[in-house]
């Protein structure tokens, strides 16, 4: 497994057991405060892959989805109102 402590961030390999099971390294357990009984929110998506975010940050990614999202549409109004 390889920890880039240089980006603050974590990459490695786990493997999937029989029953789908994976488990979290320890140094990223221990970078993220991950305990034993933490419920964690599985995002999922067949282009991007599989998030696992701690569900009390939740709340934060969905904002940060959000204004994306906003942003976005304010674009696509841009546009559409230039063609006019």
């Amino acid at each position: 497994m390889l920890d880039n402590k240089n980006v603050g961030g974590y990459m490695g390999s786990v493997t999937v057991g029989e029953k789908g099971q994976i488990v979290i390294p320890k140094a990223v357990r221990d970078m993220l405060c991950i305990k034993p009984g933490d419920t964690l929110v599985l995002l999922a998506h067949p282009d991007s892959g599989i998030g696992i975010p701690p569900s009390d940050q939740i709340e934060n990614i969905l904002q940060q989805i959000t204004s994306t999202m906003i942003m976005q549409i304010g674009k696509e109004a841009k546009n559409d109102g230039d063609k006019a």
